[in-house]
């Protein structure tokens, strides 16, 4: 009867001391991957298409014309 309750004791030790490595590792690994997929932003600009670029050309209509609108072909 000693045995198993020697058996008990260290087998709820070592789930114990288990769980704590467990817990430690896995907020490693989710902080890692995390920080993975969101890297930090830096100050440099970024080459995107949402960047805000002014346009700079002239327009070839005369204003007595009327309106012009300069369409983008999309593709």
């Amino acid at each position: 009867m000693l045995s198993l309750f020697k058996f008990l004791f260290y087998f709820f030790i070592a789930l114990f001391i288990l769980g704590l490595i467990a817990r430690y590792t896995l907020q490693f690994w989710v902080k890692r991957f995390f920080n993975k997929m969101n890297p930090p932003e830096s100050n440099e600009p970024r080459n995107n298409f949402n960047s805000k670029k002014k346009n700079n050309k002239k327009k070839l209509i005369d204003k007595g014309e009327g309106e012009y609108v300069d369409y983008e072909e999309v593709k």
